[in-house]
């Protein structure tokens, strides 16, 4: 651990009102892992080598990348930086024991956690930039006789669609009845279906996964159960405000500024790689022949 993050943890232990998330540990193995088949199932497991644990909710831009999941090439590489997504609810409980059952994690369960989670932040997404044009994207209103062609049922619905998969929201129920919240949303409205398919998702996620205690400080504490809720937690976070996220202007990619200065723009990564860019195209600059300036007889 590195002095840079004792610190940071310090700071967050004190700080009045924060909620103590960042004491959550993951562990990841050194070796990183691998793809093999297993009763039948292809499941992900660490290459020899021990186990290191690091801190996951020092930050919130690795969560993202989680997105970016689509098949077995990119859940290697993602668990070797960040571990298991975890099925059980104690983090130390990971095993690498092959004869224990449920410990290993098939590659269709990290599928379906991050198809779950690419369509959260889709939604997010349209939500985040405020414009009509990709919320429309995402709700169309339809009548309930497209959906059931050879029924008497009138009326419409919203389909809410991301990432290719869509949710219905059914303005009345059977007997015509208002169902709430939506009966209260105004004709075409477009951020309220999306705001509540995306709490669906979050919810149905977080519910069961991540736990309040108090600690001896009488503050309360939110401890993930394992990684995959973690991920859910940081973008929990994100949407309600908590963590402050702007777009980096070199990368374009999602940059954590919570703690940092009002003004900064880019990863530190990013900075590093343009100052370096813009060093050597100076230096490559000042050796060419056409800018040299003439020897003197």
């Amino acid at each position: 651990m590195t002095s840079k993050s004792r610190e940071t943890r310090t700071q967050w232990r004190h700080a009045p009102g924060t909620d103590e998330t960042y004491q959550f540990t993951w562990t990841k193995a050194q070796g990183g892992y691998e793809v093999a088949d297993y009763k039948g199932q292809r499941t992900i497991w660490p290459r020899r080598g021990r186990f290191i644990t690091w801190y996951p909710l020092e930050s919130s831009e690795w969560a993202f990348s989680f997105a970016g999941v689509s098949d077995e090439a990119t859940i290697c590489e993602f668990a070797s930086k960040y571990g298991w997504l975890g099925w059980q609810k104690d983090p130390q409980s990971q095993s690498t024991n092959r004869d224990i059952d449920g410990i290993e994690e098939d590659v269709r369960y990290w599928l379906r956690a991050s198809a779950a989670f690419r369509r959260a932040l889709e939604l997010w997404e349209s939500l985040r930039s405020g414009k009509d044009s990709d919320l429309r994207k995402h709700v169309t209103h339809r009548p309930l006789q497209d959906l059931y062609p050879h029924s008497d049922l009138m009326g419409s619905c919203i389909e809410v669609t991301a990432a290719g998969v869509s949710n219905f929201l059914y303005l009345r129920d059977i007997l015509g009845k208002p169902k709430m919240p939506e009966s209260t949303w105004k004709l075409n409205d477009l951020r309220g279906p999306v705001l509540h398919v995306l709490t669906q998702l979050v919810n149905d996620e977080l519910e069961g996964s991540v736990s309040l205690t108090m600690n001896l400080e009488l503050r309360q504490c939110f401890r993930p159960a394992n990684l995959r809720a973690c991920i859910w937690l940081i973008f929990l976070h994100v949407i309600t405000g908590v963590r402050k996220i702007r777009n980096c202007e070199l990368c374009g990619g999602l940059l954590d500024v919570t703690d940092c200065r009002s003004h900064k723009r880019t990863h530190s990564r990013c900075s590093g790689t343009e100052r370096t860019r813009r060093y050597r195209k100076k230096i490559q600059a000042e050796s060419s022949p056409s800018t040299r300036e003439p020897r003197k007889e």
